[in-house]
């Protein structure tokens, strides 16, 4: 600033100046204050050039400049030539009293009557009050305020000529106040300008983060969408939830209740001491007790089908990983979570401290359960394409087996026929022999024995169904039989005393003629002759322990006693005959029905 202009004081004898003169010097003065502060954007150094530019034209030996802020109610002081004492008095000036005075106030302005600097004054003398200053004596005090919410006070000290301030000179003081006001004005908007665009480069940073974590689930969606191996399943998931979350590793164990099995994927510090496969998944009770146990220290029994659960505490998990063995044991765990995809499906996520340091922040930890929701969808189409896939087998496998029961019953149609063409052939033979000699003799019934028991052997040497020289239920122990009334209450007993064991079997032995025109009702019509084929489609699925009872003899053959002695060869435990067949049944008022 140029101080090498300055003028002596009023009134001096030493050098007479001109009212012009000192007009011009004033107005020099206040041009150079604007000049030195213009462009400046720090609001202290503001407050110190403007300080220095009052100081300096009109002699003053101190000063400082006080400055209310918005966001506090303590002064920021800037001075020159004060003492400690009063500069520390300063510094506890009533901040709500001088506030309600600077707040009448023009903006970026100050009072140009005596008035207002009276009031300030008074203002500073009550809190001034014993400490040694006072107020008036201070040359000059100009109340500023820059806007709303900052203001202060430009405070000049004595004279070094000990002279006081005149008129002109007051208004200096003011003029450099007013563009110390619009200077800091300008610096605040600069200020709050920055603040604003640096808010809003944070904002855009977020946005990107975010549109980057809405992309990785995208991504996931449609990685995994092609997926039905839960096994293949679980490790593509880690593999885009790690990278995605910026993790060094991570892990998805899989409790299985309906099968009693465990499934295991890991990465990265999760994985073996080899670091080439995963360690083998934990034992079924092991991980279902850990399960439960975090479930209960989380609060988390409530937790519904297809919901997943953040665990708040991870010290609990890595207490519990402890008892599943070396593959999930981690020395730090940055999140953990518990999800349930149905009943019979649930599961634990684990994922490893970030690779850049620290702890997940809050956005994160949400994607992280945004993700594993998009896994428990999967999951669930995963373990409906399994349990189609073992439908499949099982449907595949019956086919066979039936395929192979028509091939049997055909092979057996071919070779009756080809007995019946025999057997025709020897009736036109043994009766052209009979006309032809008369009679018979011995021996014609010898020759006829011979014959049918080579066609006998033949059939049961082309046939897998042949016929058994001896019946297989002449040696067999014979089973129990049961009355119509012993029979009736084990129906009873069946569907109230023991209802999960399944209600009782009732199997009719005899030829289809005669079940069909009477059998008790439900019974299964399963003659020896198709005992395998009507077994395998009819009792195949049957369990073993249930109770099953036969019935059906007829003067010539003991159906029931046959059947019987079968199904005790197929493992059947609880296997009955009901004595008297049919007709005690009837005879003890019970029920049949009719196919006819």
């Amino acid at each position: 600033m140029e101080h090498n202009e300055g003028l002596p004081a009023a009134g001096s004898d030493a050098l007479s100046v001109t009212t012009d003169d000192r007009e011009q010097f004033y107005l020099r003065a206040a041009l150079s204050a604007a000049r030195e502060i213009s462009g400046v954007i720090q609001p202290r150094r503001i407050l110190e050039i403007s300080l220095l530019a009052a100081m300096g034209p009109v002699g003053a030996v101190s000063g400082a400049c006080l400055h209310l802020r918005r966001e506090g109610e303590a002064f920021d002081v800037v001075s020159k030539g004060l003492t400690a004492d009063a500069l520390e008095a300063l510094s506890r000036l009533d901040c709500a009293e001088l506030r309600s005075v600077l707040a009448t106030l023009p903006t970026v302005g100050m009072t140009q009557t005596a008035g207002f600097e009276q009031d300030a004054r008074d203002a500073m003398q009550a809190s001034l009050d014993g400490s040694g200053l006072n107020a008036n004596d201070f040359s000059v005090v100009v109340p500023w305020r820059a806007d709303t919410e900052n203001a202060g006070l430009l405070i000049l000290g004595s004279r070094l000529s000990g002279a006081p301030l005149e008129a002109e000179e007051k208004q200096l003081v003011q003029e450099i106040a007013r563009f110390m006001a619009g200077a800091l004005q300008c610096a605040l908007a600069t200020h709050r300008i920055g603040q604003l665009n640096a808010d809003l480069h944070r904002k855009n940073l977020e946005l990107d983060r975010k549109v980057y974590q809405l992309g990785t689930v995208n991504d996931m969606t449609g990685e995994l969408a092609a997926l039905n191996d839960t096994q293949v399943l679980l490790d593509h998931f880690l593999l885009l939830v790690t990278g995605a979350m910026g993790v060094n590793g991570g892990a998805v164990l899989l409790l299985d209740r309906e099968r009693k099995v465990t499934q295991l994927a890991a990465r990265g510090r999760f994985l073996s001491p080899d670091k080439s496969i995963p360690a083998p998944p934990p034992g079924f009770e092991e991980t279902d007790t850990a399960m439960y146990n975090l479930a209960v220290s989380g609060s988390l029994h409530g937790l519904k089908s297809m919901g997943v659960a953040l665990l708040r505490d991870v010290t609990l998990v890595e207490e519990e990983l402890e008892h599943l063995g070396p593959g999930l044991r981690n020395e730090a765990l940055s999140a953990a979570a518990l999800f349930t995809v149905d009943s019979g499906l649930m599961g634990l996520c684990l994922l490893g401290p970030p690779i850049s340091g620290g702890e997940l922040a809050a956005d994160q930890r949400d994607l992280f359960a945004i993700h594993l929701h998009s896994l428990l969808s999967f999951l669930k189409n995963a373990r409906s394409f399994e349990h189609i896939q073992k439908l499949n087998e099982n449907l595949s496998q019956r086919n066979r087996e039936l395929e192979q029961t028509i091939a049997d019953l055909t092979e057996a149609r071919k070779t009756i026929s080809l007995m019946e063409e025999l057997q025709r052939l020897m009736r036109v033979t043994l009766n052209s022999e009979i006309e032809r000699i008369g009679r018979a003799s011995i021996w014609d019934y010898v020759l006829i024995f011979i014959v049918s028991a080579v066609v006998a052997l033949a059939f049961n040497a082309t046939s897998p169904n042949g016929i058994p020289l001896m019946p297989d239920h002449l040696d067999a122990p014979s089973p129990q039989a049961l009355s119509a009334e012993e029979a009736l209450a084990m129906f009873e007993k069946a569907t109230t005393e023991d209802p999960g064991a399944g209600a009782v079997i009732v199997v009719d032995a005899r030829p289809s003629e005669f079940y069909q025109r009477a059998h008790i009702p439900g019974a299964v019509n399963m003659p020896p002759g198709f005992f395998d084929m009507v077994y395998s489609m009819r009792l195949g699925d049957v369990e073993l322990d249930r109770p099953i009872l036969v019935y059906g003899r007829t003067i010539s053959r003991l159906y029931d006693r046959e059947t019987a002695v079968r199904l005790s060869a197929r493992d059947h435990d609880d296997v009955s005959i009901l004595d008297g067949g049919l007709d005690a049944w009837q005879e003890a008022g019970l029920p049949v029905e009719s196919d006819q």
